[in-house]
């Protein structure tokens, strides 16, 4: 199982186990808030869940009907979570609006000590999730990651109400909730924008495409480097390359040339997974044995394309 799958599955028996404690202590306490916090988590659960599938899928290799693999499940999984990080800042803050006219009871402490709990509990969630998905490069870990945070977030909210409610400070609480309220909604806004950019096949990481640039310049025999396009498959990027060779290199020779390309983008970047390569003719800069680029490099003669 791949790092991947196996932080979904941690994070979801901690969800489980988080639903149970808050709904026993909310029963036993009589906290309405520590309630609606342990319905929250249930819908966790769901989200994770949904993640876990998600990946399951995208690390599915292509297939005749899906020629490019399946890593944009990642994108549409990070898309709903967003929608689900949105809906839930949208919920809470009505609810916060609500207690503003309605009186509250005031909770027993087993409610105050669940939410001290609850906080560093969705914390650790959140920084062994957000840390597989920068190994990965995953937008759907990352999306759950954040909605790990948005928890410990309202789980501190909780506390604060809690504990205002207990010191005769009931407005305390839903002021502090509109506030967490809008920021839960602006991180999923701002997840949202970038899966849909992804599905989009808008230009990720401008830094890696001038790196691949540069990379594709120094391989030896490239006079130009006349684009280099990059789009999102999940963790993996695709690129799409035209350079520029001696004009009277014959099919074999410049064959081999984007063979070289492929081979370095390939070692020098993991997460490029499929490389397409356009070669163009230019005017032919030196004779036989070997040209000097650009950069003063003298070119050895080219060779047969790399066997296996």
């Amino acid at each position: 199982m791949d790092l991947g799958r196996r932080t979904v599955l941690a994070t979801l028996a901690g969800n489980v186990l988080l639903v149970c404690s808050k709904a026993t202590a909310g029963i036993w306490s009589g906290s309405m808030a520590l309630l609606t916090e342990a319905v929250h988590s249930a819908a966790d659960v769901l989200t994770s869940s949904g993640v876990l599938l998600g990946l399951t899928i995208a690390r599915k290799p292509p297939d005749s009907d899906h020629p490019y693999g399946h890593g944009k499940v990642e994108s549409l999984v990070a898309l709903a979570l967003a929608g689900v990080l949105i809906y839930v800042g949208y919920s809470l803050g009505r609810s916060s609006l609500d207690i503003f006219r309605e009186p509250r009871e005031v909770p027993g402490v087993m409610a105050l000590w669940m939410a001290v709990l609850a906080i560093p509990a969705k914390e650790a969630m959140y920084r062994h999730t957000m840390r597989a998905s920068r190994i990965l490069g995953s937008v759907a870990l990352e999306a759950d990651a954040w909605h790990h945070r948005c928890d410990a977030i309202i789980s501190m909210v909780v506390l604060a109400g809690i504990a205002g409610a207990r010191m005769g400070l009931s407005q305390a609480d839903p002021w502090a909730s509109l506030v967490i309220c809008f920021l839960i909604a602006r991180v999923g806004a701002r997840l949202g924008w970038g899966a849909l950019n992804q599905l989009l096949d808008a230009q990720p990481c401008p830094e890696r495409v001038r790196l691949a640039e540069e990379l594709v310049g120094s391989v030896p025999r490239v006079r130009e480097v006349h684009c280099v396009k990059a789009r999102s498959y999940g963790s993996s990027l695709h690129l799409d390359v035209k350079i520029g060779v001696d004009q009277d290199l014959n099919v074999k020779e410049g064959h081999s040339i984007a063979a070289r390309v492929k081979e370095c983008l390939r070692s020098s970047l993991p997460e490029v997974s499929e490389v397409l390569i356009h070669v163009n003719p230019c005017r032919a800069m030196a004779p036989c044995q070997g040209a000097v680029n650009a950069g003063g490099r003298q070119d050895p003669p080219v060779q047969g394309p790399p066997q296996g």
